[in-house]
């Protein structure tokens, strides 16, 4: 072509893009570990994962608030269940069961989550059949006598009505929780056998020690866990979502 033509061409922005070389090319960005999944710092050797049994797994819906974050948004709630957890759990049992309509009819014992060897199926189901004052009594006594299964209980109901998911961060804190209580079990029966044969006593100690750390991380996750379902009892009813019914599956257990 003539030379202005030329000349032209060579001002225009070529359209064809060149490719850097693999060895050129910035590295894809690292994903950013977010205070919502804890595991990457905290409990990092437990497993995020709901167990292979949870029918919970399948849900959609998430938590409001975390375990980890929920003594933040509900710090009143979280202390009430780690200094008054009795009182605490009657209340909490009480009003999450209200606010989903199942005030006294729809009460069991634990809401049938968990067995008991003191009574039978029939019995444990009929706790709220007989009325609120039936309820109400069985209920005092299922918070004196079985708090941290009745703290669990609640989670579980408000997880299963809500159609909630585990959240990773909270499966990782209750591993770390039953695996502080198996330890401090094992503990326990190696200081009554080094005593048994005359052991130092140092091994008693350490051991009472072991149960102390365990048990007050035990009343940390308590109150967490009361606060957390606190939280998203209240955000149920200010938004009036509605409810699924669901049965009880399986969950991850908080042992004791």
């Amino acid at each position: 072509g003539s030379a202005p033509t030329r000349a032209r061409r060579r001002a225009e922005p070529s359209s064809r893009v060149l490719s850097r070389p693999s060895s050129c090319r910035k590295p894809a960005p690292v994903a950013e570990v977010t205070m919502a999944d804890c595991g990457a710092y905290f409990c990092c050797c437990f497993s995020g994962d709901p167990p292979d049994n949870d029918e919970r797994k399948e849900f959609k819906e998430t938590w409001q608030v975390t375990m980890m974050n929920s003594c933040c948004n509900e710090p009143c709630c979280c202390l009430s269940g780690m200094l008054l957890p009795c009182c605490t759990q009657y209340v909490m049992r009480r009003k999450t069961l209200e606010a989903f309509n199942d005030w006294p009819a729809g009460y069991s014992c634990c809401q049938s989550y968990f067995g008991c060897c003191c009574c039978s199926e029939s019995c444990i189901g009929s706790c709220g059949k007989g009325g609120a004052c039936k309820a109400t009594c069985c209920l005092c006594i299922e918070s004196w006598c079985c708090c941290h299964v009745a703290v669990q209980a609640t989670r579980m109901y408000v997880m299963d009505k809500r159609k909630l998911r585990s959240d990773p961060c909270d499966n990782r804190i209750l591993a770390f929780s039953n695996c502080l209580q198996c330890l401090a079990c094992i503990c326990e029966i190696a200081a009554c056998i080094v005593s048994l044969l005359g052991g130092p006593k140092e091994v008693v100690i350490a051991s009472k020690i072991f149960r102390l750390i365990a048990d007050l991380v035990f009343c940390c996750i308590v109150g967490c866990m009361t606060a957390q379902a606190n939280h998203e009892v209240e955000y149920h009813l200010k938004s009036k979502v509605p409810v699924h019914v669901a049965g009880g599956p399986a969950s991850i257990e908080m042992a004791r």
